[in-house]
């Protein structure tokens, strides 16, 4: 057998990664003798599991692959080199198929049968099966030999869905050696991993729903364009948000589908929006449970400065840490460094959302003692709502870390799941049930789903609650607080206002009128 008691046996890469199902060689440099190195990243649909064939049958090929050295390894032993090889196999069977004792075939297992050649990759299974019975694709590269030489390229059909490995192998006796050429993935659909597959789809359609909540408030806005305050407008933005988020990822997966090659400017691109509409949607929140324009009118500048801070911090770190996470296979990146890049978004989230609790609670409280308690249903319900949010969308990111530690190959199909479709649903129906309760008008079909929500407020002989409650004495220094609020969205002017007409209408917490007795 060969000896390689001093050379590393299987090294297994962490920060060399395909990036996409095809991998392109650009005179990267080969393993050295005697060692091999195994590249996770291909996941493939068989035939008969493709959830789309539109594509035909998938297959991998070895496309332009060729082996350069340097000068001082030109010897005729180069040319003729054979221990240089590429191979495709699946990550289950990866241990039953290499030994890491003994990796490279020598001339014993050619006389036993095991082999055909010498000094390749020995692929342990039974002497009437060929490799790619056992689902192992290899392909041997080779040195040009004239200025007329042209490799040879390769296809296998792939006839087994699961999680595949580019493993690298030299049993040759060449250091040094300089790869060039392509290895090509293609799924029954198209080259886009058939771990994402689904994602194109789940953009698609969250797209199209958030195409529908924009139609649905901008008619509303318009329709009651007078009672609109600035809190409808950033529910506006949001939405705007998502829909152009989840519009950019969906184009961002069709298009590496079509081309087989990750569009960096696409996906940056949604991770900007991304961020943005996570920051966005953090504050709208955050500015709700500090009370604006539920209890004062306008936040102090102080607080408005804050959070201006805490929302750019959120979307530079956040970007920063996902333009990592997004490109770390095709980068050397550290676990040090994506640490470093994780810790301050994590730090900044967990302000924010104890920021968001802390003024909620206070909120709640002063609801509670102004007898508000169609507002008070109304945030308690958000803060479950909240709550719950948080919880699932945790358990499914444990889940997913869960995952990545198991059998890949065996999770691999549902992994989007837990890391873009529950987060994006729940950010969604949240965001649905903030606009059914911050809406500009509350129409008849937002009255039912109110109901079916919990949050409609109480009744009182059959008459419409009071929005503003008597704390003690009569409701006019409530009415003349909320009328300065509602000049001041309209014209810009602080509380100091002129005397103010006594038939206006009274506008309450969310810009809609309220009608109450004796006004």
């Amino acid at each position: 057998m060969t000896d390689v008691s001093k050379k590393p046996l299987v090294l297994l890469s962490t920060v060399l990664f395909v990036g996409a199902q095809i991998h392109t060689f650009d005179q990267e440099t080969f393993p050295e003798t005697m060692s091999l190195v195994v590249i996770p990243g291909f996941y493939v649909f068989s035939s008969a599991d493709a959830p789309d064939t539109s594509e035909g049958e998938p297959f991998i090929e070895f496309h332009g692959l060729f082996a350069t050295a340097p000068e001082s390894t030109a010897t005729d032993m180069t040319w003729h080199n054979k221990g240089l090889q590429v191979s495709l196999m699946l990550y289950r069977e990866l241990w039953d198929r290499i030994d890491t004792e003994n990796f490279c075939t020598d001339s014993v297992d050619v006389e036993s049968g095991e082999a055909k050649e010498s000094d390749q990759l020995l692929v342990r299974k039974p002497a009437t099966l060929s490799n790619t019975d056992v689902h192992v694709y290899s392909a041997t590269i080779r040195f040009p030999t004239g200025p007329d030489w042209k490799p040879v390229d390769t296809r296998f059909p792939i006839d087994s869905s699961g999680a595949y490995l580019l493993v690298l192998s030299n049993c040759g006796k060449i250091d040094n050696v300089k790869v060039s050429g392509n290895v090509i993935v293609k799924n029954a659909y198209g080259y886009l991993p058939g771990k994402h597959f689904y994602k194109m789809s789940f953009y698609t359609w969250l797209a199209c729903a958030y195409t529908i909540l924009a139609a649905r408030w901008m008619i509303l806005t318009i329709r009651h364009r007078s009672e609109v305050i600035a809190i409808h407008w950033s529910i506006c933005v949001v939405v705007f948000l998502g829909l152009a988020e989840a519009a950019m990822w969906a184009l961002y997966y069709r298009n590496w589908n079509t081309t087989g090659h990750r569009e960096r400017f696409l996906c940056i691109a949604s991770i900007i929006l991304y961020m943005s509409k996570s920051a966005f949607s953090y504050m709208l929140v955050l500015v709700g449970s500090l009370g604006w324009g539920i209890t004062r009118p306008y936040l102090e500048k102080e607080t408005v400065n804050k959070i201006k801070v805490v929302s750019f911090s959120y979307i530079v770190l956040g970007t920063v840490k996902e333009v990592m996470e997004q490109f770390r296979q095709e980068y050397i990146v550290s676990a040090s460094f994506m640490l470093l890049c994780l810790f301050p978004v994590a730090i900044v989230t967990g302000l924010i959302f104890y920021w968001v609790f802390v003024s909620l609670v206070t909120l709640i409280e002063t609801l509670k003692e102004r007898r508000q308690y169609d507002r008070l249903l109304q945030f308690e319900c958000l803060c479950k709502a909240l709550i719950t949010a948080i919880v699932v969308t945790g358990i499914s990111q444990i889940v997913y870390i869960i995952e990545q530690l198991l059998e890949v190959s065996m999770q691999w199909k549902f992994e989007w799941l837990w890391s873009d479709g529950i987060p994006s649903s729940l950010f969604f129906l949240i965001l649905f049930q903030i606009m059914i309760q911050w809406a500009p008008q509350q129409d008849c079909c937002t009255k039912i789903i109110n109901r079916c929500l919990g949050v409609v407020g109480a009744c009182t002989n059959g008459k419409e609650a009071h929005l503003w409650a008597e704390e003690g004495g009569d409701d006019s220094d409530d009415d003349f607080y909320w009328k300065q609020a509602r000049s001041k969205e309209v014209q810009g002017q602080g509380p100091e206002l002129a005397e103010l007409n006594k038939e206006s209408t009274l506008v309450d917490a969310i810009g809609t009128p309220a009608r109450q007795e004796g006004i």
